[in-house]
């Protein structure tokens, strides 16, 4: 476990650089942006979503997952790679000129075009990226990332200052897929990235074709209400549910960039070599229920004053987007990792029959309910979402057998410990604390005295978790020796 707790530390402090990063910068681009702009933007940032689907074609996880690896698997997992990449840029860019027609947003046509050099360059990184996972080399994925999201935040402002408006985020993006490239190639490897391949194609594309439908189910959905809202509405409304979508989904994005590429990484290693992985799933949902349920109350407690500290009054209308989209949040426990460990188990086609019946209604609730009302339209999204989860937590358990009444306790026993933790946030919330005392003090506040509130339930209650941080910041202190190379 020592190994895996050190990439989950590493992969945690990772995201937590990066987010620190992005929030800052995003704090500073929601003063110099309007939600219009960033609507152009973030209906770009859709298409691009929906493209990249077909250009990963499942290659990354073939590389972490594959029992037996070789320099001709990762040439042809390369040149798959490039081809499928270039040939997205070419269709983008011979369809971009319907897209921007549809939109009606003549701004939309140079984001697209910035976004296509961007993917050109995709294959080149996220080949040799995989292959530090599969390493369980987070130490350099964290360099990278972190990397990264400077040349992204540094570019996005200046160009903003510069009057680029939506664009700069635009070559902020550019910008941060350079300093991957750059910074991936000085990364040493297990297994050399050598000369373009095809000798294994077709294993290549057996798991490519199933991980290509996966996934471009899976982010059609997800993308559809910005795609919808943008062609339906009109850009203010796009920007405010782009925000509320990417705050109610910090969560998640912590939990995907820090313990599901650790995890997946671990229980692939652990499946090639024979040994049982459902205990590894039971401790997984308990470490993330004790952490993710108290957070996601707390932002659904504070939702406008975390708004309004973080992007400003004139995002103080999408507060009860973020409420009712941090809602499904409360589920993510249960079903963060069920795509890993459904893709190491090598039964990605389950997880593709799950996603094949729910991700078109998801996507078919946003057109039927949108003439009553926007809000309406996402807590009908949030619905069909969360029994999604409950379907795929269902699958899982009986490829796995792991326990539903034990995982059932441990989760019963986080319910204290999260009433515990938003007792100071809802306290203030009754008594209009936020009102009289400010959104930033507010805010300062019962963050503070949650968290401690948090760390008292935690050890009486004799959480496991409370054992777990003790070992993290062990393994934290050693990481933290290791990478700036103190004796």
């Amino acid at each position: 476990m020592i190994s895996v707790r050190r990439s989950i530390v590493l992969a945690t402090l990772s995201h937590y650089a990066t987010q620190i990063i992005g929030i800052g910068s995003t704090i500073a681009l929601s003063r110099l942006l309007l939600p219009e702009e960033v609507g152009v933007y973030s209906v770009g940032a859709a298409v691009l979503a929906i493209v990249h689907v077909f250009r990963d074609f499942g290659v990354s996880s073939y590389l972490v997952r594959e029992p037996q690896l070789d320099a001709a698997k990762v040439g042809t997992c390369l040149s798959v790679s490039v081809a499928i990449a270039w040939l997205c840029a070419l269709a983008l860019l011979l369809a971009t000129p319907a897209i921007v027609a549809s939109y009606r947003l003549p701004g939309l046509r140079d984001v697209l075009y910035v976004m296509i050099a961007s993917l050109a360059l995709i294959p080149f990184s996220s080949v040799r990226l995989a292959l530090l996972r599969r390493d369980m080399r987070f130490d350099a994925v964290m360099r990278i990332e972190i990397l990264s999201a400077l040349a992204n935040a540094g570019v996005a402002l200046l160009l903003a200052l510069a009057g680029y408006s939506f664009l700069s985020l635009a070559w902020g993006g550019l910008a941060a897929m350079l300093a991957t490239l750059v910074v991936g190639q000085l990364c040493a490897v297990s297994v050399a990235v050598g000369r373009p391949s095809l000798a294994h194609w077709r294993g290549v594309c057996s798991f490519g074709g199933m991980s290509l439908a996966l996934n471009l189910i899976i982010r059609l959905a997800s993308q559809a209400p910005i795609l919808i809202i943008g062609k339906l509405v009109d850009m203010q409304a796009t920007g405010l549910l782009s925000r509320a979508m990417g705050l109610s989904e910090l969560l998640q994005t912590m939990a995907r960039q820090t313990l599901a590429p650790a995890t997946f990484a671990a229980v692939s290693r652990k499946l090639r070599e024979g040994e049982e992985v459902a205990p590894d799933y039971r401790r997984a949902i308990s470490y993330l229920a004790v952490v993710v349920i108290p957070v996601a109350s707390f932002l659904i407690l504070m939702a406008r004053p975390v708004l309004r500290v973080m992007f400003g009054p004139n995002w103080e209308a999408a507060e009860h987007l973020v409420q009712v989209f941090c809602i499904s949040s409360l589920f993510l426990p249960f079903t963060i990792f069920n795509g890993a460990f459904l893709v190491a188990l090598g039964r990605i086609d389950w997880h593709l029959r799950v996603e094949a019946v729910f991700s078109p209604l998801k996507a078919a609730v946003w057109l039927l309910a949108l003439p009553f009302d926007l809000l309406v339209a996402a807590q009908a999204y949030v619905a069909v979402h969360v029994l999604s989860l409950l379907a795929s937590s269902l699958v899982l358990e009986r490829l796995l057998a792991y326990g539903r009444r034990e995982v059932l306790g441990s989760l019963l026993r986080c319910v204290p410990i999260a009433v515990a933790a938003i007792t100071p946030a809802a306290l203030l919330v009754v008594n209009d604390g936020v009102s009289r005392m400010g959104a930033l003090s507010a805010l300062l506040v019962s963050a503070a005295l949650g968290l401690l509130c948090w760390l008292a339930a935690l050890t009486v209650s004799g959480h496991p978790f409370a054992d777990e941080l003790r070992l993290l910041r062990v393994a934290a202190y050693q990481s933290a020796r290791r990478l700036f190379g103190k004796s």
